[in-house]
């Protein structure tokens, strides 16, 4: 996955970048297949590995591995009709604040922004995503 919404940046994301973990690397694969398609991402946090989110499927890989901090993982969403938008990119934001970066209007950040070095040290680094409607 690659950094800065909107941008021609090629940097690979590091999900636990300065934080002292294991590197954490996210990919995703597109389908043409609406059926088979992810519609949203979420990021389940908590204080322990049974973190996750109602109606959504669980990616069992700790973000914050070895780096302390919230347990964290991603977590998806599949389409369940025809008119949902289906996922078309995610990309990565690192930044020394909070509140240092705006994405382009056609992204969203996942829950509104969860930073994936909660409770941990080193930059701020948060997901966005764009869909296909």
């Amino acid at each position: 996955m690659l950094l800065n919404p909107g941008t021609t940046n090629t940097e690979i994301l590091d999900a636990n970048k300065g934080a002292g973990g294991d590197f954490i690397y996210i990919a995703y694969k597109l389908t043409a297949d609406r059926n088979d398609a992810i519609t949203d991402i979420r990021v389940a946090s908590g204080d322990n590995d049974n973190a996750s989110i109602s109606g959504y499927t669980k990616i069992n890989v700790d973000l914050n591995k070895n780096a302390g901090g919230k347990y964290l993982y991603l977590c998806y969403k599949k389409a369940t009709t025809d008119e949902e938008p289906r996922l078309k990119e995610i990309r990565g934001v690192y930044s020394d604040n909070e509140n240092a970066y705006t994405l382009p209007g056609n992204w969203k950040w996942t829950n509104d922004k969860t930073d994936l070095h909660w409770d941990a040290k080193g930059k701020y680094v948060y997901l966005a995503f764009r869909t296909d409607k």
